[in-house]
């Protein structure tokens, strides 16, 4: 089944879009969400083992054959590793759009090397014309674990991005935001779903309800800061989630 969290993401994105192309490393589900027969949606389901960039791959190769990309301006690459909407989309997304020839992400991190992190990155057409992103996709394969893709993928779409002369924009950036433990900057702000709100982000990762060491604001907290900004995000994630009796006892 699709998960109603999924649900919510995928009608929030397709409010700022075009066309949508959802792309899932999953064979087909028993019964689609009604919503998505529109004309404005494609639906891939395929086992291929790439992680989110398997799927981006697909997903940009499957828009430039049905000629999307010609029309596009900017496409927007997003995974359901996020929960969301926390709060108002359209001015991340009218800031983004503002730059066509730059690349930027919802959040950037300073782990490992600068990159922007991948479950949120909006190009403009004529960055994903340039030879070392083109060169970029057409690489992708698939990777043995998640640490793998970032690795290779996270940090690479980064690399091509400044290789193509790219700035690395973000809206929230690592400085923005301190370890309210040590006070030092944030290496990874997504660890951080409180205060990348208060920054005027929309979205927190899913990580940020299982484990502790992706949120060092707390697990209770964020809980309670879906409960009031999206309940009916709150009820989709409660009436899914094995996690009840683990949230009950936080």
């Amino acid at each position: 089944a699709i998960p109603g969290s999924t649900q919510i993401l995928v009608e929030a994105l397709r409010r700022h879009s075009d066309h949508l192309i959802l792309v899932f490393d999953n064979p087909p589900p028993a019964q689609l969400p009604a919503s998505w027969q529109g004309p404005d949606l494609t639906l891939v389901f395929e086992r291929h083992g790439g992680y989110d960039f398997g799927s981006y791959q697909r997903g940009l190769a499957l828009a430039r054959e049905r000629g999307l990309l010609e029309r596009a301006r900017h496409v927007l690459f997003c995974n359901d590793s996020v929960l969301g909407p926390l709060g108002d989309l359209a001015p991340v997304v009218e800031r983004m759009q503002a730059e066509p020839d730059q690349a930027w992400g919802l959040t950037a991190s300073h782990q490992l090397t600068p990159h922007l992190q991948s479950f949120f990155v909006l190009l403009g057409k004529p960055v994903l014309a340039h030879t070392a992103l083109q060169q970029f996709f057409q690489s992708i394969e698939p990777q043995a674990s998640r640490h793998a893709v970032i690795e290779r993928y996270e940090l690479g779409l980064s690399r091509a991005l400044l290789a193509a002369g790219c700035h690395l924009h973000a809206w929230v950036q690592p400085q923005q935001l301190r370890d309210p433990h040590s006070g030092l900057p944030a290496g990874n702000p997504t660890a951080y779903p409180l205060s990348l709100v208060e920054l005027g982000a929309p979205l927190i990762k899913a990580r940020a309800l299982r484990e502790a060491s992706a949120n060092e604001e707390g697990i209770t907290a964020a809980c309670r800061l879906i409960a009031e900004r999206n309940p009916e995000l709150w009820k989709a994630i409660w009436e899914e989630s094995p996690r009840q009796r683990q949230w009950q006892q936080l």
